[in-house]
């Protein structure tokens, strides 16, 4: 045991003597006889890892493998050609995927027509969807309006006309529609239910009375209470009275 090394631990290997041989006395001193130059090569290949590479390929080349016939020939001839000469470069780079979906939006190629095509049909039916939510929007947002009570028969405007009949509830359905104008003022008269439709709007007149035309009568329902107001010329109108048909 070397001095300093613990009992039990393996010893560490000598260094190489000397400087490496030459691959030439390396085989020399594996084909020769045995002599003092020979020894010395000897231990240093056992100690050198680069020597010890050395001599086994050495011995791989004086105890070769053996091979078929075939396969050596083959070989030969593999040493004979070379390698194979290098792939030529391409001229150009491929081409990058931005590239390639470019080329694809080009309206001159048949993919580019088709994928302009099917942009296109997107955004407008983006549009549409977006248009007919915003209608739909503002149709929820539209409030209805909460019907009229029953007026007062006795009730009247200031505008110089006043409804007349028919006012309140009434048992049968009205033929026409009577107002006090007695200055023969240019007037409209329009008939509107509690939901908001319009059953009748007259054409102008000086009169104080208007008879309802039947296809608008019969627009007129029971349990329904039904607005009524005199339209002025210049836009004023009077306050609406309300009717409403009792059910027989």
């Amino acid at each position: 045991m070397k001095p300093g090394s613990e009992a039990g631990a393996p010893a560490l290997p000598a260094l190489p003597e000397g400087p490496h041989p030459s691959p030439e006395a390396l085989l020399a001193a594996r084909r020769g006889p045995r002599s003092s130059a020979v020894e010395r090569v000897l231990r240093h290949a056992a100690s050198c890892a680069d020597c010890a590479a050395e001599m086994a390929r050495l011995d791989a080349f004086d105890a070769p493998e053996p091979l078929a016939p075939a396969a050596l020939e083959a070989a030969w001839r593999r040493f004979e050609t070379g390698p194979p000469p290098p792939r030529p470069l391409p001229l150009e780079p491929p081409a990058s995927l931005w590239q390639r979906f470019l080329a694809a939006l080009d309206p001159r190629s048949g993919s580019g027509r088709l994928v302009l095509g099917l942009a296109t049909a997107a955004l407008l039916g983006t549009l549409g969807l977006s248009v007919w939510r915003a209608q739909q929007i503002d149709a929820t947002s539209v409030s209805t309006p909460e019907p009229p009570p029953l007026s007062d028969p006795t009730r009247g405007g200031e505008l110089g006309v006043r409804p007349l009949a028919p006012l309140g509830l009434i048992a049968a359905l009205p033929s026409e529609l009577r107002f006090e104008n007695p200055e023969g003022l240019a007037v409209r008269v329009q008939i509107v239910s509690e939901q908001g439709d319009i059953v009748w709007t007259s054409n102008e007149t000086t009169a104080d009375r208007l008879v309802i035309p039947a296809e608008n009568r019969v627009r007129i329902r029971t349990d329904t209470v039904y607005s009524w107001s005199i339209l002025l010329s210049d836009g004023r109108q009077t306050a609406a009275e309300t009717f409403r048909l009792a059910a027989p």
